[in-house]
Formats: structure tokens, C-alpha cells, sequence
């Protein structure tokens, strides 16, 4: 019982390092393709910013797709948002979400009052 409690809790926390890793990627032009933790897929393909061409001021909406790649439902996926690096600062966004099996979820956060060179 400890072991399987263990291991979902690692499986959480290597979901919220994809999520920051695949907000990371956006900035930097990589060829990138789906990432896999758990059966949990994401990738920059999912990953959309609106307004697309944001100036310092703007308030931006990121937009992630995750997508369950197992028969079985994932309950409690842990995922973040972070606007640069991965200190608790740096968080848009921290929260949980199921997702059915072979199925997605759409989570969002928003970024208000972007600086000069955030973007």
C-alpha cells in the first residue's frame, strides 16, 4: 500500500515538471513532440498564448491541452504554470484535474500586466 501511494505521488510530481517544462519550450524555438509522465500527454503543439504577439502591459491567457493516453481515469494531475523558472514566485498557476481515460482537459491561467521582456 505505501509503495502504491509512493508512486502516484512521484507520478504527480513528475506531471507538474512536464507542464513547467513544456511552458519553457514555448520560449525557446526547439523541435519539441509530445511528452509522456503517467500516460499524461502534453506537448507545445497543446500549448497556445492569447493574444498571440502580447506587448509589456497586455494581460495574456496560456492555454494547456492535456491529454490522457491510458484506458483508465487519472484522477488528481497535478499541473503548473510558471512564468519563468520554477520557484513558487514564478507560479501562475498550481491546481489538480481528472481526466478520463483516452481523453483531454483544457486548463488555462492568465498573466496580467506583462514587463518589457517577459515574453
Amino acid at each position: 500500500m505505501l509503495r502504491n501511494i509512493t508512486l502516484r505521488y512521484m507520478a504527480n510530481e513528475l506531471k507538474s515538471i512536464l507542464v513547467v517544462v513544456l511552458l519553457a519550450l514555448t520560449i525557446i524555438p526547439l523541435s519539441v513532440s509530445a511528452e509522456t509522465s503517467g500516460g499524461i500527454q502534453a506537448s507545445t503543439s497543446t500549448l497556445s498564448i492569447l493574444p498571440a504577439s502580447p506587448e509589456a502591459g497586455d494581460t495574456i491567457t496560456i492555454l494547456l491541452t492535456l491529454y490522457n493516453s491510458q484506458q483508465s481515469d487519472a484522477f488528481d494531475v497535478k499541473y503548473s504554470i510558471f512564468k519563468d523558472g520554477t520557484s513558487s514566485g514564478d507560479r501562475l498557476a498550481m491546481n489538480t484535474v481528472n481526466i478520463l481515460g483516452q481523453s483531454t482537459v483544457d486548463v488555462s491561467t492568465t498573466w496580467n500586466s506583462l514587463g518589457v521582456g517577459d515574453i
